[in-house]
This record gives C-alpha cells, sequence and structure tokens, in this order.
C-alpha cells in the first residue's frame, strides 16, 4: 500500500468542548491531552435544531442539520407506517450529502471504521470494497425487553426497525417474517432467532397472547483481504478481543 498522510478522527459521545477542557485543565485525560498536543483543540458548532447524539453525529459525518438529512433525535415517528410507533434515529435510512466514508469509496481511497456508521449506512452492505477495517460492536446491543402482544390472527410488529408478524395457532406461538415461519414456540419455551444478518434476539412465549423478546448482540467485523494476506500488517490484539467479547456474550 502505498505510504499516505493518515487522519484518525475519534469521537466522544457528549463531551462538549467545555467538559472536555475542563478535565485537560484537571489532569484527568492524559491520552486526550497528548492528542490535543500534536493537532487541534477547540470549540465548534453543533447540529440545530437538535443536539441529540444521531443528528449530531449525521452533522459531523455529511456536513449535513437535521432538515438536510432527516435524522431528528434518538427516536423518531415511523411516519410511512403507525405514526404511533418510533423508530431510532440509528435505523432511519439519511438523505442528502454523502458521509465522509461514502465520499472515500468513490475516490477509491481506503479507510477504516469502528462503531461509527449508521445501520442504513451501505458500507455494511456487500456494496463497499475499499475499507480496510470495519467493526461495529455494540450498534445492535440493547438491555430492555419488548412484549408483543399476539393474537389468534397475524399481528403486525416492529421490532427494532424490522418488521415482523406474530400469530397464535393452537397451543403455538409464531414468529413470521415476510411470509416464512422464524420460530414456533410453546409457553414457556426459548428459541434464538435470526432476524437479520447482523440482528437475533432470545423469543420466548408468556402464555399464549404474549411473546417476549429479549435483544443479543451480535458483532459486524470485515477486513480488507490485502490486511489479511499481509502478514506484515499487525491488527491490534484489542480489536478482536473486543470482537471475541462480542460474540461470547451470545
Amino acid at each position: 500500500m502505498p505510504n499516505r498522510n493518515r487522519v484518525f478522527w475519534i469521537i466522544l459521545d457528549a463531551a462538549g468542548y467545555e467538559i472536555t477542557r475542563r478535565c485537560l485543565q484537571a489532569g484527568v485525560c492524559k491520552s486526550l491531552s497528548a492528542i490535543t498536543e500534536e493537532g487541534y483543540f477547540g470549540p465548534s458548532s453543533t447540529s440545530k435544531p437538535s443536539c441529540q447524539t444521531p443528528p449530531a453525529l449525521r452533522a459531523l459525518f455529511a456536513g449535513t442539520e437535521p432538515p438536510e438529512n432527516g435524522i431528528w433525535g434518538f427516536k423518531m415517528p415511523r411516519y410511512h407506517e403507525k405514526l404511533e410507533e418510533s423508530i431510532s434515529g440509528f435505523d432511519v435510512k439519511p438523505q442528502g450529502a454523502p458521509t465522509i466514508w461514502d465520499e472515500l469509496e468513490q475516490r477509491e481511497q481506503g479507510y477504516t471504521l469502528i462503531n461509527a456508521a449508521f445501520r442504513k449506512d451501505q458500507v455494511w452492505g456487500e456494496s463497499a470494497s475499499h475499507y480496510h477495517f470495519l467493526l461495529d460492536g455494540y450498534r445492535y446491543y440493547q438491555n430492555q425487553l419488548r412484549t408483543l402482544k399476539v393474537e389468534r390472527k397475524e399481528t403486525k410488529h416492529s421490532y427494532r426497525g424490522i418488521r415482523i408478524k406474530t400469530l397464535c395457532a393452537g397451543k403455538r406461538i409464531h414468529l413470521k417474517k415476510r411470509g416464512r415461519i422464524l420460530g414456533s414456540l410453546y409457553p414457556g419455551e426459548a428459541k434464538r432467532i435470526r432476524l437479520t444478518p447482523s440482528i437475533a434476539a432470545i423469543a420466548q412465549p408468556a402464555g399464549r397472547k404474549i411473546l417476549c423478546l429479549f435483544p443479543v448482540c451480535q458483532p459486524y467485523c470485515r477486513v480488507a483481504d490485502w490486511i489479511l494476506d499481509n502478514k506484515a500488517v499487525k491488527i491490534p490484539p484489542f480489536i478482536f478481543h473486543g470482537s471475541l467479547f462480542w460474540t461470547e456474550a451470545l
């Protein structure tokens, strides 16, 4: 690979300029202090009118405000479906200008992303080809329980942005997606259900009218072929240790 100048961009969520400045003055962020001594440290304006994490990150990554990118906060109404249901801001398909890594793809330049992209981003699909390393170790993790009401007829639900259906058939509860049965369970029985290639859940009926979904986490990791083939390139072990930790947590 050719030798080029590299940019390392580290984003600390909720670490505003004033808070960070005080931490640096108090000497409690030694690693960050070392970075600021070799780089630039100063204030900047946040996204408007909302500065919650999803729109703020999109503003950083693509240079667009919420009215342009369509991302307004942590939770948003499902405009094209049931307005009483909400969807995560990270699950919304972004609009407007492309992200930095999208532009790098177009320029055929390499890049690495660790816990940075949105779920609907093309970089997590098969279309990306110029990445060096991709790791999403926490994006799909949530610790809350979700309960779905089950009827004797097919009932539509939305689970973490995924459209699913439930049906009570005799003593069993069927969990379906796009006409295919993902799981068929008796009351009290628990199964690990694969909802998408990156999202799974533990499904367990509580009687015949309630289906409980317990989210589980699975890391997403992709490494460029030239890195795997080149023995001279060393990948920091903490990356794989972190990935292994999340995998074992399943």
